[in-house]
């Protein structure tokens, strides 16, 4: 991933000089995250809405355009995209979250959630939820 960063130039007494500017190409590390998803023994799960999180939230955030996520498929297995359709997931920590949807109440429950942090091109996890 890369972001373009615009640099101002200042004068030797602080002010900005009138169109003078640097543009930088700043390198943030990236990550692919793929898993599988399991139950307390070990059986995958399917059809579950899988994101990455910064913070542990009781409810799925409506806007997921920053969030990497994706579904388990029958498998159990998961790979994480974000919002934009790249897989590439800024190195950090972060809340692998499981979720499933409630027809009843047309909302998103969290089922499980564990801590991960991202800091190789290629994470791969195991993440299981007891009781489901």
């Amino acid at each position: 991933m890369v972001r373009n960063l615009e640099i101002i130039v200042n004068d030797d007494n602080g002010v900005a000089v009138t169109g003078a500017s640097v543009t930088v190409e700043e390198h943030i590390p990236t990550g692919t995250v793929i898993g599988i998803l399991v139950d307390g023994d070990g059986n995958p799960i399917a059809d579950k809405t899988i994101a990455l999180l910064t913070e542990d939230f009781d409810i799925l955030p409506q806007e997921t355009d920053d969030i990497p996520f994706g579904t388990s498929q029958n498998d159990g297995s998961f790979d994480l995209m974000m919002g934009d359709g790249s897989y590439d997931i800024p190195y950090g920590n972060y809340y692998l979250t499981a979720w499933e949807y409630v027809e009843t109440t047309s909302d998103m429950k969290k089922i499980g959630s564990q801590n991960v942090t991202i800091d190789e091109a290629e994470e791969n996890f195991t993440f299981t939820i007891g009781g489901v």
